[in-house]
């Protein structure tokens, strides 16, 4: 159930949303009520509504039902009609002193773009974000662009984790010829992307996490280990004095979960660890090396 408080754990931003809720209170904006779902929304630092409908007072379910069916109904079959018209049609439709209650709380003239253009999205090897832009009827578009990168981290709130995710950089712009390019800012990235013109619009959500560079990459050198180093994305571990002896081999993930717990035999002066061998998923790991001199451990940011 979708509760008031749950409002803030939405960050819709990067998507205006419209809210349509058929049930009874959750519109009520009279100051007995000012905590009320549809103020929670409208207001939400966080994206939340460009526009909320529901009822302001108690209502029935079987005429919200009506009611719900009409307004959707009306909308499927007109989509280029302003939305406070539809609610207008759908009061008129199913007549009801439940139907009267309803309001629309945004502007009645805002109308949703049915028109699709097609955006994919792709990564180079010079820290850039590319995008192919096509028109629904075929051929390269024209318009604006919008693209946003976020930071994803995990947030625990009472007895259950969320995942949030910060804005930390956006670039704006007009495109021509179906493609633009964006630059990549940081590491461990979500990207959402935005285009339209006077016809159509477009979304790419990236869906899973980008890392800034193309290959296996070093996050943070540790100093005091020159025993273990990197390179073309392998850790190296020198054995040295060790050479004969077993070290442990131990990956977690950030959250601290052990993905990896093995010995490996130092039957050579000089050992090579190849950590996409061992079936991780892409994402960011803690590596630890433990010997009877100490323990050595890296960071590290594994790509797809």
């Amino acid at each position: 159930m979708l509760l008031s408080e749950d409002v803030t754990r939405l960050h819709n931003d990067s998507m205006p949303s419209v809210f349509v809720a058929f049930t009874g209170s959750n519109g009520d904006f009279v100051q007995q009520y000012d905590n009320s779902m549809c103020k929670q929304f409208l207001f939400s630092s966080y994206g939340g509504a460009l526009a909320y409908i529901s009822g302001t007072t108690l209502t029935f379910a079987e005429a919200n039902k009506d009611l719900m069916r009409a307004f959707f109904s009306t909308f499927n079959g007109n989509p280029q009609m302003p939305l406070g018209r539809v609610l207008a049609k759908a009061k008129t439709i199913a007549a009801s002193q439940n139907s009267l209650v309803y309001c629309f709380l945004g502007d009645p003239a805002l109308t949703l773009s049915d028109g699709l253009m097609h955006l994919s999205m792709s990564r180079n090897d010079q820290n850039q974000v590319s995008f192919s832009c096509q028109s629904s009827a075929g051929g390269a578009s024209s318009g604006n662009f919008d693209v946003r990168f976020y930071k994803r981290d995990t947030v625990r709130v009472g007895g259950g984790a969320y995942l949030f995710d910060s804005l930390i950089s956006r670039q704006t712009g007009t495109f021509a010829n179906g493609n633009f390019t964006a630059a990549i800012s940081e590491s461990n990235i979500r990207v959402v992307a935005y285009v339209w013109n006077s016809q159509a619009e477009g979304r790419v959500d990236s869906s899973f996490i980008l890392s800034a560079s193309p290959t296996l990459a070093q996050v943070h050198k540790n100093p005091i280990s020159p025993a273990l180093t990197m390179a073309s994305g392998k850790l190296i571990f020198h054995a040295g004095a060790l050479h004969g002896s077993t070290i442990k081999f131990t990956a977690f993930t950030v959250n601290g979960k052990t993905v990896v717990n093995k010995e490996i035999a130092l039957g050579a002066a000089e050992i090579t660890i190849d950590p996409k061998s061992m079936g991780l998923a892409a994402g960011a790991y803690f590596f630890r090396l433990s010997t009877i001199k100490g323990t050595f451990s890296q960071r590290m940011i594994l790509d797809r």
